[in-house]
């Protein structure tokens, strides 16, 4: 548009100087004279032929531009008229910022229609605003400055950190492209096995793949992974002091190693795993050479092109990242709606069945029988709505809930197997298919205790955990106001300390697996 609007002063100089040179010097105009005459050939003019070349080039460039300026004008009504009409879409989509990824987001998004790239105030009538600069400072100033337009709007903001504790709109999302990148790839390729995993790269990526690891592959009470990470840690390793401590909760080990990768080759061949996060350039280069070494492990490569796999089609080679999975279908890996809505209705479900719970025994109450009829009989979207508590949670608290919901997929795979190896009476097809309050009756049978201590259990060595990577500590008699801004938790402990309703919160998500929602049909969906 630059490039435009300089031709647009060019191509006029060009017309005036030409043609005074032409009037002016050859055919005797006066300055005035010649100044005017010029002007007038700004537009369609083919009388008064001259046979001069400065005067005729000068005609020529005259009618480009009258014909140029005219398009330019249809053209920005064109974008006007298609603005209007495509921010008014129910579905549509404003993209704001100044960074690649915002100019692939608005092509990419629904083929591009009804997703505009737009700073105008036109543009914050659409239901659904992405706002990705550059850098972080210039994405929250553009937020701030346009807060009053996008209150009504669901807004999500690329950020390269995720700040734990800072905004908390219900509307406003933050999202972090590497941790994406880093929760679909553990969703995909979760561990449930002893392994041994080698992960190569440096930076921000490395880091929330080596962390989300450590968040998504807690499937056991003793997981005995094994991570050997090669690559520079060092800021990282500072600003988690409680690493190794996160670590050891499930009995896993975690190794780093400074030095260049190919000094690792034995640790390398003994890996089951490995996974390339560095550079995308490298990344292909590295998964080539180990190819050719012929390593036998499984290799996950990070990569931002499609084509990627193209050059791995008759290798064992798994390309993860690209740009097209950044957005997922229609802008979907972005938005994350579903996990969203599941960590909310995971802590409505922790703010009824709270009010229902004996917190003695951690059943619940006979005397609740018929209010928990009711509540089982709500949609999910009556849950939601019902969750008016949601709007007052810090960050961290809202992360946590997402946290939950994002290790779903392996809660799943858990469930099966416990019901599976303890022989249960009710098949892990005929949980899910029982409906919330069936769930809610398996939990409280004290028949299947066995199977629920051990399901709480992993859920709260993931949840100790995730508070110990966010610098949390023990502290059994802190005070519940206090909590969140000393970073301080009572329940920070081995689950046989824990009291019984807190177990009981543990096993909330298994029961949230077998919650059906009705839709206009009365069909039930899970």
């Amino acid at each position: 548009m630059k490039r435009k609007g300089i031709l647009f002063v060019i191509v006029p100089l060009a017309v005036i100087v030409l043609g005074m040179i032409g009037y002016c010097g050859y055919l005797g105009y006066s300055a005035y004279e010649g100044l005017l005459t010029s002007l007038k050939m700004l537009k369609v003019e083919f009388g008064g032929i001259t046979n001069n070349f400065f005067v005729e080039t000068a005609r020529c460039l005259g009618i480009i531009f009258y014909f140029s300026l005219l398009y330019a004008i249809l053209y920005a009504l064109n974008n006007a008229i298609k603005l209007f009409l495509n921010v008014r879409h129910t579905d549509s989509i404003a993209v704001h910022g100044d960074s690649s990824m915002a100019q692939f987001c608005a092509k990419s998004i629904h083929g591009g229609k009804h997703c505009v790239q737009s700073d105008s105030k036109e543009s914050f009538r659409a239901p659904k605003q992405i706002i990705w600069f550059s850098d972080d400072v210039k994405s929250m100033n553009f937020y701030e400055n346009n807060k009053s337009f996008l209150a009504k709007d669901d807004v999500y903001i690329a950020l390269s950190s995720i700040p734990l504790d800072g905004k908390s709109e219900e509307n406003v999302h933050f999202f972090n492209i590497n941790e994406n990148i880093a929760v679909k790839y553990w969703a995909q390729h979760f561990i449930t096995s002893s392994k041994k995993v080698v992960i190569i790269g440096s930076g921000a990526l490395a880091e929330v793949i080596l962390e989300q690891a450590l968040l998504m592959n807690v499937y056991s009470k003793t997981g005995s992974i094994k991570y050997h990470v090669i690559g520079d840690f060092s800021v990282y390793r500072a600003m988690h002091p409680a690493l190794q401590d996160a670590v050891n909760l499930t009995h896993d080990e975690l190794v780093f190693a400074n030095n260049a990768w190919h000094l690792q080759m034995d640790e390398i061949k003994t890996a089951d795993r490995v996974i390339l996060v560095g550079k995308s350039e490298d990344n292909t280069a590295i998964a080539r050479l180990l190819n050719n070494y012929g390593i036998k492990a499984e290799i996950h490569l990070m990569a931002e092109s499609d084509e990627t796999k193209l050059l791995f089609q008759e290798e064992k080679v798994e390309v993860f990242g690209t740009l097209k999975e950044l957005l997922g279908k229609d802008g979907d890996a972005i938005f994350q709606d579903e996990i969203h809505k599941a960590g909310k209705l995971l802590d409505a479900t922790y703010g009824v069945m709270s009010e229902i719970i004996d917190n003695e025994k951690g059943v619940i109450k006979s005397e609740n029988e018929e209010t928990l009829d009711k509540l089982y009989s709500k949609s999910k979207k009556e849950w939601l709505e019902g969750n008016r508590s949601w709007n007052g949670l810090s960050s961290f608290l809202k992360r946590s809930n997402y946290s939950a919901a994002q290790h779903s997929v392996v809660k799943e795979w858990i469930l099966k197997k416990a019901l599976t190896d303890n022989n249960s009476v009710i098949s892990f097809e005929d949980y899910v298919g029982s409906g919330v309050k069936g769930a809610l009756e398996f939990w409280s049978d004290l028949n299947n205790k066995t199977i629920i201590e051990e399901l709480e259990e992993i859920e709260h060595l993931r949840w100790w955990r995730l508070y110990l990577l966010n610098n949390f500590t023990y502290n059994e008699n802190v005070e519940s106001t206090d909590k969140w801004r000393l970073r301080q938790n009572r329940n920070m402990k081995d689950y046989a300390l824990l009291d019984e309703t807190t177990k009981r919160y543990d096993g909330m998500h298994y029961w949230l697996l077998a919650f059906k929602d009705t839709n206009a049909n009365n069909e039930t969906t899970v």
